[in-house]
C-alpha cells in the first residue's frame, strides 16, 4: 500500500488504541479512501509488527465507530462518511455560483473556530492522539507544498473528531476554494513556522478540552491568514 507505519505504536495510549490511530490517521489524510481494502490481518500485522489479536482488537474498535466495514469473504474495507450524497449536496450548495479566497474564508471563519470548540468538547483521548500526529506531520513537511497538504490535513482532522461528516465536508470544501485560490503561493520558512505555532495553540487548547481557548486559538489563525490575502503582513500560512 506504500503506507509508512512508522511511529504506530507511539505514546501513552494503550496499543489496540495506538493501532487504531494509526489506522485512523491515514484515513483522514487521505491515503486510505473510502472503498480502499486494507490487507489482510496477517499482512497488515507484519507490517505494523504487532500480533494479529492485537490487531484484530484495533479493527474491531473502528468498526464499531464506523470507520471500518469488515465482512467474511470480502476482507476489510475504509469507510468515509462524509463522502456521501447529502453531504456533497450540503457542501457545495454555496459554490454554485464563483467563490472568492475572501469568502471562502469567510466562510471557514463562521465554522472552524466553533468546529475547534466541538472537538474539545467532544475529543477522546484517541482523538487528541490524532491531532497530535496530525500536528507533528505538519511540522516535519519539507517545503510548502508538502506543508500546504499536511496542514489541510490537519484541519480536517480536527473537523473530523467532532466526529460529524458534515463538518468534515464543509472544511473540505471550503479549503478547495481556498486552496485554488493561493495556487502558486510561495510560503517559506518563517511563514510555516509561524503558521505551526498557532497550530500548536489549536492542539493544546483541545487537549486541555478547553472549547473557547480552541476557539480563540482558531480564530486567531484564520485572522492571519485573512491579513495574509488583503496584503495586510507577509503571509503566516
Amino acid at each position: 500500500m506504500g503506507i509508512d507505519w512508522t511511529g504506530a505504536r507511539a505514546g501513552s495510549l494503550s496499543l489496540t488504541d495506538s493501532l487504531a490511530v494509526a489506522i485512523e490517521r491515514q484515513i483522514v489524510a487521505g491515503r486510505l479512501g473510502h472503498g480502499d481494502r486494507l490487507p489482510a490481518e496477517r499482512e497488515l500485522a507484519a507490517q505494523l509488527g504487532v500480533s494479529r489479536g492485537s490487531l484484530r482488537e484495533a479493527l474491531d474498535q473502528l468498526e464499531r465507530r464506523g470507520v471500518i466495514d469488515r465482512r467474511r469473504g470480502r476482507g476489510t474495507s475504509v469507510v468515509d462518511r462524509t463522502r456521501t450524497d447529502s453531504a456533497d449536496q450540503l457542501a457545495t450548495a454555496f459554490t454554485d455560483e464563483p467563490v472568492g479566497a475572501l469568502e471562502a474564508l469567510e466562510v471557514r471563519a463562521c465554522l472552524e473556530p466553533s468546529i475547534a470548540a466541538r472537538a474539545a468538547r467532544r475529543a477522546t483521548a484517541a482523538d487528541v492522539a490524532l491531532l497530535e500526529a496530525a500536528l507533528r506531520e505538519t511540522e516535519r513537511a519539507e517545503g510548502p507544498e508538502e506543508f500546504m497538504e499536511r496542514d489541510r490535513t490537519f484541519h480536517r482532522t480536527i473537523a473530523h473528531i467532532t466526529h460529524n461528516p458534515l463538518l468534515v465536508r464543509m472544511v473540505d470544501r471550503t479549503r478547495d476554494v481556498l486552496d485554488l485560490s493561493r495556487r502558486g503561493q510561495e510560503l517559506g520558512p518563517a511563514s510555516r513556522a509561524v503558521a505551526n505555532e498557532e497550530h500548536r495553540a489549536i492542539f493544546r487548547a483541545v487537549a486541555d478540552r478547553d472549547p473557547v481557548a480552541a476557539a480563540a486559538a482558531a480564530e486567531a489563525h484564520l485572522e492571519g491568514i485573512r491579513a495574509e490575502l488583503e496584503g495586510e503582513v507577509d503571509p503566516p500560512h
